[in-house]
């Protein structure tokens, strides 16, 4: 009897390994949340940007028909930075079927004096969701994009397909409000002379290639802006001088760049107080949000974008020079 009892205890440890081994893991990945919250996919799937317009009741075939239908028609839209180093122009083609046809045109002014234009094309299906609590004369409908392309003078690639976006429309007297864009009718168009000769017909070029993951518009300006810093050259640099570059030529792009993380408006900060250091060669070292209670996950998206900055290269400075700014979104 004793014999048997003996022989149960390694194999009693043996069985409770496993469970040692699980509660190990669990409270591993608890801290983990805590401390950097849940990794992207899955805090964008339990918390959906739909939950920042709080749809009320989605609607019925008809009533999404008779919102396809008040949208429908020909748009344009003009947007520019506070000092006009970044220019949007937005043409867009809604059907009353839903289909869309969309260019997004961005004309960057590079601190060299050069200027970068890049495309986006999009061809997709609106699809009209219901209207928002805050604002019931507005709707939320999902995009469904078929395939989207982007264009520069030197490049050309296509993005990600089968993919989706959010809009809110908000049908007024001078046009159409989309996602806080004013879009003013054009009048009656053609795919031929509304868009930009041949643009559009890089969607059906299947022959180019896929872009990089998740490359998009605000890529390439963000790039173009980074290559043209490192071909200029200063003999100093105030931290006042570093920062009005930043202003200028960063900011209009930053904000893009966030709307990229994908992750819900309520999630993302109304402003931020950063600061980071930039070396005599133009690098930016040590960059820090000061902001407290910030979500590791959006944290650390906005200091690698921060810390990818270039400035002019400095002849006559060694030391680094601290700048603090605040990013309002």
């Amino acid at each position: 009897m004793r014999a048997r009892k003996e022989q149960t205890k390694p194999r009693t440890l043996i069985k409770a390994v496993p469970l040692i081994v699980v509660l190990i893991i669990v409270a591993f990945i608890t801290n983990k949340i805590i401390t950097d919250g849940l990794p992207q996919q899955f805090s964008i799937l339990l918390e959906s940007p739909m939950d920042d317009y709080g749809v009320v009741e989605k609607f019925d075939e008809n009533s999404a028909r008779e919102a396809r239908q008040a949208f429908a028609g020909f748009w344009h839209c003009r947007e520019a930075s506070s000092r006009n180093t970044l220019v949007g122009k937005k043409r867009l083609e809604l059907k009353k079927n839903g289909t869309i046809w969309m260019e997004k045109k961005y004309t960057q002014k590079l601190p060299s004096g050069k200027l970068f234009d890049v495309s986006h094309i999009i061809h997709g299906v609106l699809v009209p969701f219901g209207n928002p609590k805050e604002d019931t004369s507005a709707v939320v409908c999902d995009v469904l994009i078929i395939r989207q392309n982007l264009v520069t003078e030197e490049d050309t690639c296509y993005g990600e397909s089968n993919t989706s976006d959010l809009w809110k429309i908000k049908k007024e007297p001078s046009g159409l409000l989309i996602n806080g864009s004013r879009y003013i009718d054009y009048g009656e168009a053609s795919l031929d002379t509304f868009f930009q000769e041949g643009i559009i017909n890089t969607i059906d070029n299947f022959s180019i290639e896929a872009c990089l993951l998740d490359v998009d518009e605000y890529t390439f300006l963000h790039n173009a802006v980074v290559a043209d810093m490192k071909t200029i050259e200063r003999s100093t640099m105030s931290e006042k001088e570093i920062r009005d570059m930043a202003s200028r030529y960063y900011y209009p792009v930053l904000r893009g760049a966030v709307d990229g993380y994908g992750m819900p408006v309520s999630s993302i900060p109304d402003s931020i107080d950063f600061s980071f250091s930039v070396n005599a060669s133009g690098e930016v070292v040590d960059p820090e949000i000061v902001t407290l209670g910030i979500r590791n996950l959006f944290k650390k998206s906005f200091v690698s974008e921060i810390e990818s900055w270039r400035f002019p290269h400095r002849t006559k400075e060694d030391d680094s020079v601290r700048v603090t700014m605040t990013f309002t979104y």
